[in-house]
């Protein structure tokens, strides 16, 4: 599987972010938790099958504007007995650091803007 590439200082839209993490590139990410609104960073990535059960999930996350990811932090950490996976709230997105550049979600355009 192979992942799409980006270029440092241009623009990402949301369908650019999936193409260039599907293959399970590690990124960081900064969003607002909806649970209490708190900041979370989380350095993670896409595509695990580790632990998975092939059982599915009761839910679609995309149609509740989630993510599913790799928490890379818990796995360093081993402390979470229910694996790794966590979900990105699509809604509340901050930053994005990936391939050495960072980039601010832009709400009004729903692109991350290049610093």
């Amino acid at each position: 599987m192979t992942t799409a590439t980006v270029e440092a200082g241009t623009n990402l839209s949301l369908n650019d972010f999936f193409a260039a993490t599907e293959g399970g590139k590690i990124f960081t990410v900064e969003f607002y938790k909806r649970t209490d609104g708190s900041l979370r960073v989380m350095n993670c990535r896409r595509g695990v099958q580790k632990g998975v059960k092939g059982v599915g999930m009761a839910y679609n996350p995309a149609e509740k504007n989630l993510l599913v990811v790799y928490d890379m932090q818990k796995l360093e950490e081993g402390k979470d007995e229910k694996g790794a996976f966590r979900m990105i709230n699509l809604s509340d997105l901050k930053t994005l650091k990936m391939n050495g550049a960072v980039y601010n979600w832009d709400a009004d355009t729903q692109n991350f803007v290049a610093q």
